[in-house]
């Protein structure tokens, strides 16, 4: 640097300001006539060199560097001023070899931007498959719902429908001998058979989209959890190991209970809509309405369950069952270290 400037205050009945150039300096003192305008600068001058101190020179590179940047880099930053360690480029956001040489800016923003990229699909991919999962697992739980009202009320709706088309009032007992009202109730058995048959297949094209992605995420969430836990048991303390442990248990922990208590809920509304069509009056109908509702207790005989990979259904037990194992890993890890 050309020069620099050095601001010293010294509290008493006097202050001076030494301000030096090129190790030419001189000093200065302020007037002290007691006027209202004088007290004002003097207030102003103090605010300004208390404002400079916060900034610390650094003798052996001649720059000054904030005392917000000496906190971050401590706290922070990665515990390393090399570029090089061992072949290892150290300036990306994530130490990584790299097979050419980064000698230059460009090719070290084109390293920054290759890791950017990947972190954006990595958490797009991830993030993108929780959310078809929890918006298509929402929906088809709602009109599980929808249909199993339908159900407990079809009665009531065919009657509704009866009456409102120019049927005549009927008793319960004398409702299932009337061809009109049954013709009502099996046109909305029908409907409802239609309904649930899309319903299925809905929930079988959520499975194919979800299978691989989440079984991946399976596998590996017990040992990721293991591992962050085991930062922050021996993260020495630094608030950036420290965070981002904490940050991996949390999205961890709630990615899979996520998509865990979204399956375990279809799974219950499936086994509830089988129950409903077991507790039908179905034995007063029709031929025609009792093959309908045969249909649908068919269908909903086999279990909606989203699994993982194809082989661990996902439900409360299996978020258990990471937990448990990944509990079983810091063990490990702690009785290896040890």
């Amino acid at each position: 640097m050309a020069g620099w400037l050095c601001f010293d205050t010294e509290f008493g009945n006097d202050s001076d300001v030494t301000i030096g150039f090129n190790n030419r300096r001189r000093k200065t003192k302020p007037s002290t006539n007691g006027s209202f305008a004088d007290c004002g600068r003097g207030l102003a001058r103090s605010i300004a060199l208390w404002t400079i101190r916060i900034y610390s020179r650094d003798v052996t590179n001649k720059k000054q560097k904030p005392i917000a940047a000496r906190t971050i880099d401590e706290y922070l930053g990665g515990g390393s001023n090399e570029t090089n360690i061992d072949g290892v480029y150290q300036l990306t956001p994530i130490p990584m070899w790299y097979p050419f040489s980064i000698q230059s800016e460009p090719m070290h923003w084109i390293a920054v931007s290759s890791q950017a990229i990947a972190m954006f699909s990595t958490a797009t991919s991830i993030g993108g498959t929780a959310a078809i999962l929890v918006i298509f697992s929402q929906s088809i739980s709602l009109q599980f719902k929808i249909i199993i009202y339908r159900i407990r009320k079809a009665e009531k709706h065919a009657y509704q429908l009866y009456r409102m088309n120019g049927g005549k009032k009927l008793k319960n007992v004398q409702l299932y001998s009337d061809p009109s009202f049954l013709g009502f109730y099996n046109s909305n058995l029908n409907k409802l058979a239609e309904h649930h048959s899309i319903l299925i297949k809905q929930f079988y094209h959520l499975y194919e989209i979800g299978k691989w992605p989440v079984g991946l995420a399976y596998l590996l969430s017990s040992l990721m959890i293991a591992i962050s836990l085991l930062a922050l048991m021996s993260g020495d303390g630094k608030s950036s190991v420290l965070l981002r442990a904490a940050l991996m248990v949390v999205a961890e922990v709630l990615y899979l209970a996520l998509v865990c208590g979204q399956s375990e809920s279809v799974q219950e509304l499936g086994e509830s809509l089988h129950e409903e069509l077991y507790n039908m009056n179905w034995l007063d109908l029709d031929t025609p309405a009792k093959k309908t509702i045969m249909i649908m207790i068919e269908q909903s005989k086999r279990p909606l369950v989203l699994t993982a990979a194809g082989l661990q259904p996902l439900n409360w037990e299996a978020f258990t069952r990471v937990m448990n194992t990944a509990y079983t890993y810091v063990n490990l890890l702690l009785a290896a270290n040890a």
